[in-house]
């Protein structure tokens, strides 16, 4: 007679994998999914643990903030999971499964990221359970039923559904996975507050099979942002209207004047004017700044989406049907090139006073 599996009740959170970059910790919104984890686990008075691929580059300093952070959040026990920076991307999932396997958790939560929708689908395979992805919501309903929300068509309809009820010990029952979005993890800020009494259990281990999947042949180093666009108070954004990529310099030194961040249309991103990171919409950074301004985007719905949390919406277009005006709280139909440029005469003389 086969044994049947038992899913353990427990929250378990799934972070970035970390090599030899110490500030991805920081960068991989780790505080921010500790506290929905922390908050989470505390209503449906289930213990909250934590897995985390890293490497031995990884400084001593990030570590022990990062296990702060952990034992801040309540977090009982810690696994992480020592792995060979250049096993690659099928070697990473392949411990996280075996991980995940062994430990059975009943709910599994990961920030949103291009590993982390990976890793999500895999292990979805694997364990024939169902991810819901790009979450924007959670409630929990008579401390058990765990109601997860989304949106679809471009944000213009929400889905609510529910995805299980923790805390019963269920033969073969298939664990919830949720990947969060950027925008639920940003409206939850940190709150974390040392809890002395609590005692967090590291366990270590590691892991040197080579993945059967996906491997890795060369790595490039991304140049990140100081700062993240979903974060930014003011973002400058270019699209195709700008003509080719020397625009986006005539950005750069506005959204430097203007204490902001540069920030892009998809369609700019695949014209290769400017690097992914800089791309908004629904596929990109999800804009919640104070102003957002659009310098030739013409408002695809897709964009639309990603622009929907900023508080005031300026557009420059030559366009006076672009989508795009639908949004904005104030229109320039003019050229950018025109507008721009006065823009950054003007800023540049009241500073000088």
């Amino acid at each position: 007679m086969t044994k049947k599996s038992v899913r353990n009740p427990q929250v378990l959170l799934v972070f970035e994998p970390v090599l030899s970059d110490n500030t991805s910790l920081e960068r991989s919104f780790a505080k921010e999914l500790l506290t929905i984890g922390a908050s989470l686990s505390a209503r449906v008075n289930l213990p909250l643990n934590g897995l985390l691929l890293t490497s031995e580059q990884v400084g001593e300093e990030a570590r022990d903030a990062f296990y702060s952070d952990c034992q801040a959040s309540g977090m009982q026990e810690l696994m992480e999971i020592g792995i060979c920076e250049n096993a690659g991307v099928g070697s990473w999932v392949e411990a996280l499964s075996c991980a995940v396997r062994e430990t059975s958790p009943e709910l599994i939560l990961f920030a949103s990221s291009a590993f982390s929708s990976y890793a999500a689908a895999v292990l979805a395979g694997e364990l024939g359970a169902k991810v819901h992805t790009e979450t924007t919501r959670w409630q929990i309903h008579d401390q058990r039923h765990l109601y997860l929300e989304r949106h679809v068509l471009a944000g213009s309809v929400c889905v609510k559904e529910l995805a299980g009820t923790l805390g019963e010990r269920v033969d073969a029952k298939a664990p919830i996975l949720a990947v969060l979005s950027r925008s639920l993890l940003l409206e939850e800020p940190s709150l974390l507050e040392e809890k002395a009494e609590d005692r967090l259990q590291i366990v270590r281990s590691k892991w040197e099979k080579e993945g059967k999947t996906i491997q890795l042949i060369s790595r490039e180093p991304l140049l990140r942002q100081d700062v993240r666009l979903e974060e930014a108070s003011i973002v400058v954004a270019g699209g195709r209207g700008l003509g080719g990529p020397e625009g986006f310099k005539l950005l750069k030194e506005l959204a430097e004047l203007l204490g902001g961040e540069v920030a892009a249309s998809k369609q700019a991103v695949n014209l290769g004017w400017i690097s992914a990171e800089h791309q908004v919409g629904q596929t990109g950074a999800k804009i919640r700044a104070d102003l957002y301004i659009a310098c030739g985007i013409s408002g695809s719905i897709q964009h639309k989406a990603g622009i929907r949390g900023a508080k005031c919406i300026v557009a420059i277009n030559t366009d006076p049907k672009a989508a795009i005006f639908q949004v904005a709280d104030y229109g320039v139909v003019a050229d950018i090139y025109d507008v721009v440029p006065a823009m950054i005469k003007k800023l540049k003389k009241q500073s000088r006073r």
